[in-house]
């Protein structure tokens, strides 16, 4: 089915009958050196260890293959495992014991982010993303259906939050999908959790997109202007007043779409925010017109879009550095030695 070293190393890796986290870490970056989809080969994994598993069980006999049948003490029904209520009589189960891959998940998880509470700077925060997302992708996914509807449920969440993890929650959701889907096929439950999670995509600005969208808006805006160059005054005027408006709108419009500055994401919303720049459609007059004082309340109405923004993540900067400095700073604290000018003083420093 794969390659000739990527089945003897899925083969040495069930041979004990048990996947580790390290064998999963081992065998995703090795599928993705041999040019394979790392989440399809670890279904695969899944399903021929679970068919190992079934083949060496003992063999029960017909007249007890169903096992002790688990019936509602209400009403005397038999009981689908991970019900909380009866179908019958409506009886509702007190004391169900919660799952173990979601509660697991949430418990390691929690650990994790305890230990990279102070991630501030760039390289710590990135390190810490990595781990974090490894961590999400190489977390073994459920073999029974109640653990599998817990933790879709618990996934689906998560993915649904705009955060640094987003998309390896959004990954891990589609990889149990696809799983319960072949582990769980025709279930009526899984197929009514799936019917109403799957529509969900997660959709995301990314820094990238953000910058390449204001050289397309920049770019479109030069060829505007570079065409109506040769026109009179009086055109050359409603052609700029055109090109402002149409950029204030395309570029406050790109603020809006910035997340809320917190203690977590503040770097990358600053980032993001210092790459939104204006640029002036060049024109001028003889004296003061209306076409240039509507070209400048443009402009004056992004930047003060801007600084707004940057206002927000500077006070994020004092609730991070909150302590005063001796550097001899115009205010006194720490917060403007580790923040760009244009962020702890905007209205002086943010002109474009």
């Amino acid at each position: 089915m794969y390659s000739k070293e990527l089945e003897e190393l899925i083969e040495n890796v069930l041979a004990d009958g048990v996947v580790t986290e390290q064998e999963r870490a081992v065998l995703r970056k090795r599928a993705q050196a041999c040019g394979e989809d790392p989440d399809e080969v670890m279904i695969v994994v899944e399903g021929r260890l679970a068919k190992m598993k079934k083949e060496s069980a003992p063999t029960t006999p017909t007249s007890e293959k169903r096992g002790n049948i688990v019936k509602c003490p209400s009403c005397g029904a038999p009981i689908e495992a991970g019900a909380i209520k009866c179908v019958e009589c409506g009886y509702v189960f007190t004391n169900v014991k919660a799952n173990n891959s979601a509660e697991r998940f949430a418990k390691e998880l929690a650990v994790l982010l305890d230990k990279h509470k102070d991630a501030y700077t760039d390289t710590k925060k990135s390190d810490r993303n990595s781990a974090i997302c490894e961590f999400i992708m190489s977390f073994p996914v459920p073999t029974s259906k109640e653990d599998m509807l817990e933790f879709l449920a618990s996934l689906d969440a998560k993915r649904r939050i705009n955060s640094d993890f987003q998309n390896a929650y959004d990954a891990k959701y589609k990889e149990c999908a696809t799983k319960a889907k072949i582990l769980f096929a025709g279930d009526k439950q899984i197929e009514a959790l799936l019917s109403q999670t799957e529509k969900f995509s997660v959709s995301k600005l990314t820094k990238k997109q953000i910058v390449i969208f204001t050289v397309v808006i920049i770019g479109l805006i030069f060829s505007i202007y570079t065409f109506i160059g040769k026109s009179n005054n009086d055109e050359r005027g409603k052609q700029a007043v055109a090109i402002a408006e149409a950029q204030c709108d395309s570029l406050c419009s790109l603020i809006e779409q910035l997340p809320m500055p917190t203690e977590t994401n503040y770097k990358d919303v600053e980032y993001s925010l210092l790459k939104i720049t204006w640029k002036d459609p060049s024109y001028s007059s003889d004296w003061y017109d209306d076409y240039e004082r509507a070209v400048d309340n443009c402009k004056d109405k992004f930047l003060a879009k801007k600084r707004a923004i940057a206002s927000q993540i500077y006070s994020i900067y004092k609730i991070v550095y909150p302590g005063e400095n001796s550097n001899g700073h115009w205010d006194g604290t720490e917060a403007n030695v580790h923040a760009p000018q244009e962020i702890y003083y905007p209205k002086g420093y943010i002109e474009n």
